[in-house]
């Protein structure tokens, strides 16, 4: 089911530079899959799993996305090396973004989304945290 959903994925990227668009990876999955069927030996079936969500938040996000997805990078790191945030919090939330990114069901679920955001945040100063000493 994973490397299914890369290798869709890595089609997107050559024949959709821009990505499928949001929350169409069913639609990528009907015009890639059934040409590129890598079918295992004992269960055949598994071409068919998991057709909506791609196994993995990884490859959702590049083939709705495209290159674009690839943005996310400098942002993870610009946000591992602030100084903004507490390192505990950090590492909670490259945690759950990480997790989410090998095995995430969707966007939207088990806070995915949520992390996104308060890494975006962060990165980006939409808000200003004040210290008192």
């Amino acid at each position: 089911v994973f490397v299914n959903s890369l290798n869709i994925a890595y089609e997107t990227l050559k024949g959709r530079p821009l990505g499928w668009g949001l929350n169409r990876y069913e639609n990528a999955f009907d015009y890639y899959m059934f040409g590129n069927i890598v079918t295992p030996y004992f269960y055949h079936e598994v071409y068919t799993l998991n057709y909506n969500d791609g196994s993995s938040n990884f490859s959702k996000i590049i083939t709705e996305f495209g290159w674009f997805s690839f943005l996310l990078i400098p942002i993870f790191f610009s946000f591992l090396f602030t100084k903004k945030m507490s390192t505990i919090n950090k590492i909670f939330f490259l945690v759950l973004v990480g997790t989410q990114l090998v095995r995430g069901a969707g966007f939207f679920s088990g806070g995915f989304i949520f992390a996104l955001i308060i890494i975006l945040f962060t990165v980006f100063n939409f808000y200003e945290k004040n210290y008192e000493e």
